[in-house]
């Protein structure tokens, strides 16, 4: 369903962007990319989050340090980034060089790059740092949405407040950016389905059979597993 109303309707460039870290973005920038990887599509993810970067080790590919094109900060060919290639799907981690962070920093340098990646992929999503981390090394994560097509703010039920949410779309608003839509990220408040069928494997040990039919049961019931 967010495929559909993003990439899957022609957007090509889309930037994940949460008010806290932790809340799926990760997750979902990849799941995105996985879904545009299959439909035959050229796509590359970038990680700007330097906040936690983890985009290297979840792929298991090497974080290297590489320094952004564009504007009036051309770099030599030597320092171009390397963006690592998996089946279909190219991935770019954040870069080591702290220079590179300060590089991006400037709207001109991050919309060449962003022009250069599209010129090679059919699509570019961008894993970004949380919009209310702020620092001095951090590429801020509104102006990285408003570099883009589109934006879509992950919420985490159950623990991210009001405030957090609306001080997100604040930041945003105030570039500009264009934020599609909310995901609201159910992870910490499971359904009532799943919630039953753990509850079965208290059984496991005095009933396994009665377990494993209370839990096909459960499956096969439209009513406890209808979407809320």
């Amino acid at each position: 369903s967010i495929y559909a109303r993003t990439l899957g309707q022609g957007m090509r460039s889309l930037a994940i962007c949460a008010a806290r870290s932790g809340e799926g973005v990760t997750s979902l920038a990849e799941a995105l990319a996985q879904r545009v990887r299959v439909s035959g599509r050229r796509v590359l993810l970038v990680e700007m989050n330097l906040y936690q970067p983890s985009l290297a080790g979840h792929f298991g590919v090497e974080r290297q340090a590489w320094l952004p094109q564009g504007g009036k900060l051309a770099v030599a060919s030597s320092a171009l980034p390397v963006i690592h290639e998996k089946e279909g799907l190219g991935i770019l981690p954040a870069s080591l060089d702290r220079e590179a962070h300060m590089r991006l920093r400037d709207p001109a340098v991050l919309t060449h790059s962003l022009q250069g990646w599209l010129e090679q992929y059919d699509h570019v999503l961008f894993d970004t740092s949380p919009l209310t981390a702020t620092n001095q090394y951090n590429i801020p994560a509104e102006q990285i949405c408003a570099a883009c097509e589109g934006c879509l703010l992950i919420v985490l039920a159950g623990r991210t407040s009001e405030t957090s949410v609306r001080q997100a779309a604040r930041r945003l608003q105030a570039v500009n950016a264009r934020l599609v839509g909310a995901v609201l990220n159910d992870y910490l408040n499971p359904c009532l389905a799943a919630e039953l069928r753990r509850e079965t494997w208290r059984l496991q040990r005095f009933a396994p059979r009665l377990g494993a039919w209370l839990r096909e049961r459960i499956n096969a019931s439209a009513l406890l597993n209808a979407p809320i």
